[in-house]
């Protein structure tokens, strides 16, 4: 059975869960679809750490786009969190979570997630096993533009929190992202 997402409350704990420690993953370890202006990762916008002085802003404003963290080795993901660009008033408000243990077989968290326009954390209903975490981006409020991390933690139980992504929407497959969608576009 697969896991819905729940949102973790303010105090950073949901009741029965540990606290979850938030990764500090380097720009070094994030990868991204396109880069507004090609700037360099560190750089102008490719800057996507939480708290970071800009955000990673996206070349083109178009469904699909992506950032990926390498967390270095399989560890337990718990939840994601997210920030909008820093001062922009440009964030993303619809997103998908990947993640991936070898780099091969991806699978999607089972459902969307919301950007605002200040700090969001989610915890998933099931921490994920996972070396590599992405988020792909279906909609976003004036331009893609994100910081985002994971944060750490167990859950019991050794079910899998996502659908294996590459095929059709339904019950065994999972979705592919894309497609159209009411979103604001502009810099």
């Amino acid at each position: 059975s697969l896991h819905d997402a729940l949102p973790i409350c303010k105090s950073g704990r949901k009741s029965g869960r540990k606290a979850a420690s938030t990764a500090k993953n380097p720009e070094s370890n994030r990868q991204y679809s396109s880069i507004y202006a090609n700037n360099a990762k560190g750089t102008g916008h490719a800057r996507s750490m939480l708290n970071s002085a800009q955000a990673w802003s996206a070349k083109k404003n178009a469904v699909g786009q992506w950032m990926q963290i390498d967390l270095g080795k399989v560890k337990s993901v718990a939840g994601v969190v997210v920030q909008p660009r820093k001062g922009a008033g440009q964030y993303v408000t619809k997103y998908d979570v990947f993640y991936t243990r070898n780099g091969k077989t991806w699978y999607r968290v089972k459902r969307s997630f919301t950007g605002i326009n200040k700090e969001s954390r989610v915890v998933f209903g099931k921490a994920v096993r996972a070396r590599w975490v992405r988020f792909v981006v279906k909609k976003w409020h004036v331009a893609i533009s994100m910081r985002a991390d994971v944060f750490f933690g167990s859950s019991k139980g050794g079910r899998k929190s996502g659908r294996k992504s590459g095929g059709k929407s339904g019950r065994k497959g999972g979705r592919k992202s894309g497609g159209k969608s009411g979103r604001k576009s502009g810099r």
